[in-house]
């Protein structure tokens, strides 16, 4: 009985609580129409008057009440949501049947305490099962949710991460002097013995690291080996040549348009990288 959302701003879930009360009266008076006295259209009429106003108080109770699970498992929601919620009902089942009263139909006749037990079942009934499945409902839906904040909050962080990254520089010694050179501003790598070349617009620094060891310290996102002696920033390529036999080269974007090989088993990946 208790409706989703029914306390928010939203005419679709209105509507959608009123059609969900509307079958669950039909149910109800369906139960009482049998071997009971007055007319169906009467037992109708009390019976949706009846579901509205125990589920509006149910709904409510669940409501307020609902406020203060945040944190617990299903079964100690329902546990926690139930008392009150059924409790609401029960009463709202009392104050939907003097609502009724004036309603015409042989069932006047039928004191308030006989209709008010021919209804107990049904309300406790229906009231436990939509109250579990309204909590089950949440309670996934927030777990969901609180799935959805955590993956994008890891994914705001890896791109925070890779901005600050890809943003970054790296700290070179050459010699008795240690240089901070940005990432944009490396075009290329290159590796001459145990020493390593970094290749940029202004200058060329030399420093006594492998390659391998500062290809751990670059961003896989702008910077690729090509080759076991070269790594480039794909920033500045200028094109991708292709030559007899199946090799290709890289032609850079830089003052002395340098050309560098590209291995065979890198060109696929190379090409991917590109979308070429």
């Amino acid at each position: 009985m208790r409706a989703p959302e029914f306390l928010q701003n939203s005419w679709r879930s209105i509507l959608l609580w009123i059609m969900i009360n509307t079958v669950l009266g039909t149910i109800i008076a369906s139960f009482l129409s049998a071997g009971r006295p007055g007319s169906f259209t009467d037992n109708f009429i009390k019976s949706q008057i009846n579901t509205h106003i125990i589920s509006t108080l149910a709904n409510i109770a669940g409501y307020l009440i609902g406020k203060k699970t945040g944190g617990m498992n299903v079964i100690k929601r329902i546990m926690y949501i139930m008392p009150g919620t059924l409790t609401a009902a029960l009463i709202g089942n009392l104050l939907g049947i003097i609502a009724t009263g004036s309603i015409h139909g042989n069932s006047r006749s039928i004191p308030v305490g006989e209709q008010y037990t021919m209804l107990l079942l049904p309300v406790i009934i229906i009231t436990l099962l939509i109250t579990a499945i309204y909590v089950s409902f949440e309670f996934l839906k927030e777990s969901r949710m609180k799935l959805l904040r955590e993956l994008e909050s890891a994914v705001q962080s890896r791109k925070e991460s890779n901005d600050k990254k890809i943003n970054g520089s790296i700290t070179i010694k050459e010699k008795e002097n240690y240089f901070v050179i940005s990432y944009e501003e490396i075009i290329y790598l290159s590796s001459s013995g145990k020493k390593t070349l970094l290749h940029t617009e202004k200058r060329d620094y030399e420093t006594m690291q492998l390659l391998k060891e500062i290809e751990e310290r670059l961003p896989d996102e702008i910077f690729m080996r090509i080759h076991k002696q070269f790594i480039i920033n794909i920033n500045f390529i200028s094109r991708i040549q292709y030559y007899e036999g199946g090799r290709y080269m890289v032609h850079l974007k830089d003052e002395d348009e340098t050309i560098l090989p590209v291995s065979r088993k890198v060109t696929l990946i190379l090409k991917e990288m590109l979308s070429i």
